[in-house]
């Protein structure tokens, strides 16, 4: 019962800092529509779904291997490991940015881009924020949550929002290439400060034989860089089929239906550490479920009211973003389908993480492809006919079907529930 109390303590706290954390995300968001063309938000949100894209591709799957194996190393074996990952992060983001920039320079992948200033500044910031990618995962599997969140959840919008201040004091133009540079610096005290706390305070001692780390960094990638693909489809097809204007609309239309699934990141962010233990002990299912089961309902709990607050006020609010009312406006239709699929996702509970700290990757795989395949079928025949709402009608559709696919296979392989049910 001690467990569970602090556990949800834990929680609570989450919760407080990513509350805090959206209200500065808000801000900035609609502070750039207020500075920036329409034309120019929409370029900055594509530079940051690639960029996301590369969190996920470019550390080969260290950082979900950080989460499962990292809390049982010592101080040696993490240093060993650390040294591993970075090296491989490096290497690949030398080839991922070749070839983006490559494609966007020569292919066209980005419609009416022909300043590529941006493309440059957004290419400084993959390396340092893919590192932050996995030294976060780091600190997550110690259960220093607090620590793994705060600079990314809270400082960060903080800083973005607080630079727009200042930035013209400085004689800089806010524009995407000067955001990016911005961003590269906060990213970078925040990837010093993770790598320092991920040292502190280790007692676990060293395992003499190391597990061929690479190798099963790799078995776990294909998961990771399918979860991004599934989340970024719809940005990266409606730049290439509608443009910067309807992916700016789109981009403030995706935020604000993040914000709606936020309970299944703070429910993640507490609980992961906790799977991966119940695994490796080969706890008892019973009192994992007595976790598990009230902290999901509390987080459904918290989104619901965030979806409830977006049908009665999110047509109003869009209103105050861009330089005329009627900008963003379009994009409110957008908010509520993309809302519910994300209301979905937080109702079903962590099943990817589950089935992944179980070793039971091949499901989470599976599970992923089939919403992939969904995702990729809908867009390509709704965004050409429906624009950004027929982007969310595939993306909220592809969510539900593998959430699907995987709380089967949980319940099946694992005999846990994680659903609010």
């Amino acid at each position: 019962m001690t467990k569970v109390k602090s556990i949800s303590k834990i929680l609570k706290g989450t919760a407080g800092i990513f509350a805090l954390g959206m209200a500065f995300s808000f801000l900035f968001n609609w502070a750039i529509t207020k500075v920036m063309s329409q034309e120019d938000v929409g370029f900055y949100q594509y530079f940051i779904s690639i960029i996301t894209l590369a969190m996920v591709i470019i550390p080969l799957g260290y950082q979900s291997l950080a989460q499962r194996e990292a809390t049982s190393l010592g101080r040696l074996a993490l240093n060993n490991f650390s040294k591993q990952a970075v090296i491989t992060i490096l290497s690949t983001a030398i080839l991922f940015s070749f070839i983006w920039y490559y494609g966007v320079t020569r292919l066209n992948w980005v419609k009416g881009l022909n300043n590529f200033n941006g493309l440059r500044a957004a290419l400084l910031v993959i390396p340092i924020y893919s590192l932050n990618t996995f030294f976060k995962s780091v600190l997550q599997s110690q259960n220093k949550v607090y620590q793994s969140i705060i600079p990314d959840v809270l400082i960060r919008p903080a800083l973005l929002l607080l630079s727009l201040l200042i930035l013209p004091f400085l004689g800089l133009g806010i524009n995407p290439e000067t955001l990016l540079y911005v961003l590269s610096c906060i990213l970078l005290c925040s990837l010093i400060y993770a790598i320092v706390n991920s040292f502190k305070k280790i007692t676990i001692g060293d395992f003499n034989n190391q597990p061929k780390w690479f190798k099963q960094a790799l078995l776990l990638l294909p998961i990771g860089l399918l979860y991004t693909i599934n989340e970024r489809i719809d940005i990266v097809m409606i730049s290439k089929m509608l443009g910067p204007i309807d992916n700016a609309i789109y981009g403030v239309a995706f935020k604000f239906a993040a914000f709606s699934g936020f309970g299944i990141v703070i429910l993640n962010q507490v609980l992961v550490p906790q799977y991966a233990k119940h695994f490796k002990e080969k706890g008892n299912v019973n009192e994992l479920q007595k976790i598990i089961k009230p902290n999901v309902r509390k987080s459904f709990f918290l989104s619901s009211l965030v979806l409830i607050l977006l049908l009665l006020f999110g047509k109003n609010i869009l209103t105050l973003f861009g330089k005329s009312i009627n900008e963003y406006t379009s994009g409110f239709a957008t908010i509520i389908i993309l809302s519910f699929g994300q209301l979905f996702n937080v109702a079903v509970g962590s099943v990817g993480y589950i089935l992944t700290m179980a070793k039971l990757e091949k499901y989470v795989f599976i599970g992923l492809t089939l919403g992939i395949i969904s995702n990729l079928i809908l867009n390509s025949l709704l965004v050409p006919k429906f624009g950004i709402q027929g982007a969310a009608i595939a993306t909220s559709t592809s969510m539900i079907l593998w959430n699907v696919v995987m709380l089967y296979f949980v319940i099946r392989k694992t005999k846990i529930n994680p659903t609010i049910l």
